[in-house]
């Protein structure tokens, strides 16, 4: 059975686990803020581009998307020609392009960088009474994206044209999916043989093989992962972000990214944050204050990514 919650509602419907008196953190973190928008856009996505500098984010509510140097205190609109975006959620770059998830509106988008030409990429049409969320987005060393849908059981593939593959359909898999939020934030490894991805509702981490597609739970001992949302794999560290909870779970990941151990928690001055992207001396956070999008939520303006040492 297939569920859909209003999107604020989605994210508040994923309760956080008490902790326990021996796991670490959460240890403070001295941010600087980059000004994303006075207006009510709530940016979700986040992607770093290191060949430019550059970060990107982009709006839930209208997919306008932003962009500026990591260096600017403030992300400018990006003006774009072709398909229109209309929602954005998590996002990546590859090459000259910006992949970007579209979220309800079960398409993805791929940006072209050098010309600001956007197309719209199709995915497989739900079955009527299902829901669709395509919610995150992370790219291979050869081009190749994989996307997560949160709320209908399968995991999207583009390697070309102008729409989405299934590729994965996870009710054949170990991953069960319930109510809210399930696959969320995707990364995959450096080697591109592991796909790993967070389920929001349960905590669970799955390790996903590429050439054959097997699926394992992912054994993470530390700290609980309820309300995982973005997460980036760098090396053998792997950054989630806990929305509800306000903070970034450090894992240490083993060779073959079956376990984990969390060595670091890092709380402080978020405000629901949503995802998270690496930087060589920095990470990145959207306060997406999600939490307070619908009817009688007020977000604190401007919009903000904190930018903290890793």
């Amino acid at each position: 059975m297939r569920y859909l919650l209003p999107l604020a509602l989605s994210f508040l419907f994923l309760a956080s686990c008490q902790d326990d008196d021996d796991v670490p953190g959460p240890v403070a973190n001295t941010t600087v803020e980059l000004i994303v928008s006075n207006d009510a856009v709530f940016p979700e996505g986040i992607a770093y581009d290191d060949a430019t500098d550059r970060v990107y984010t982009g709006s839930t509510v209208n997919g306008t998307i932003f962009a500026g140097a990591k260096t600017d205190m403030r992300l400018q609109p990006l003006g774009t020609t072709g398909d229109r975006i209309r929602a954005a959620l998590g996002m990546e770059v590859s090459g000259t392009d910006l992949y970007i998830a579209g979220g309800p509106t079960g398409s993805a988008y791929v940006l072209n960088l050098g010309s600001n030409q956007v197309r719209q990429l199709s995915s497989e049409e739900v079955p009527t009474g299902d829901s669709t969320f395509v919610n995150d987005v992370t790219v291979a060393s050869d081009g190749t994206a994989y996307l997560t849908n949160s709320y209908f059981p399968v995991m999207y593939r583009y390697s070309g044209g102008d729409s989405l593959e299934t590729w994965l359909e996870l009710d054949s898999t170990v991953i069960d999916y319930g109510a809210s939020f399930n696959l969320n934030g995707i990364a995959i490894t450096p080697d591109d043989r592991y796909l790993l991805s967070i389920q929001s509702n349960t905590g669970n981490l799955y390790r996903i093989d590429v050439s054959d597609k097997s699926v394992t739970q992912v054994t993470v001992s530390g700290y609980p992962l309820t309300a995982g949302d973005g997460i980036e794999l760098d090396d053998n560290l792997l950054f989630v972000v806990r929305n509800m909870n306000a903070e970034v779970v450090t894992i240490e990941m083993n060779d073959d990214y079956s376990s984990g151990t969390v060595v670091q928690v890092t709380g402080g001055a978020f405000r629901f944050p949503t995802t998270i992207a690496a930087t060589s001396d920095s990470l990145l956070v959207v306060n997406a204050q999600l939490d307070q999008q619908g009817p009688g939520g007020s977000p604190v303006l401007p919009f903000t990514i904190s930018k903290f040492a890793r």
